[in-house]
């Protein structure tokens, strides 16, 4: 049988045994989770960095589509203000164009109304030579 000095030696090198494999594990442990955190922050810094370009391929395309269509709006209402900038342009030349003969008519009126009553005066002037 075992005395009891040699079954202590038995547990003081299971005790010591134990410890370095507890410790062995732990830096084996440590060390793999070390190698899956680094190797999941590679996988996740490069999946986004690829949605972050992704996402920039994508509002780059939208920002692209969307001044095309305000350009394209842009070119849109500046042919109609410029066809309406026209249209009044033409009307305001054919008002310039009516006013001008209206005008016109107008002194034309004044002169003949001038004379008829140059005329009336010397009409009367002519009555009074006779009478």
């Amino acid at each position: 049988m075992l005395e009891h000095s040699d079954l202590q030696a038995i547990r003081d090198i299971m005790k010591e045994e134990i410890g370095r494999s507890e410790n062995l594990l732990k830096d084996i442990i440590k060390t793999e989770i070390g190698g899956s955190e680094n190797l999941l922050k590679d996988i996740i810094k490069t999946e986004i960095g690829r949605s972050e370009n992704l996402l920039k391929d994508i509002i780059k395309t939208e920002i692209g589509r969307s001044e095309n269509l305000v350009l394209n709006e842009v070119d849109r209402v500046q042919e109609n203000l410029e066809t309406k900038m026209e249209q009044l342009k033409r009307n305001m030349d054919e008002l310039t164009q009516y006013y001008r003969t209206v005008k016109l008519d107008h002194e034309n009126n004044a002169l003949f109304l001038q004379m008829i009553q140059e005329i009336k005066k010397e009409v009367n002037e002519l009555k009074m030579k006779i009478a």
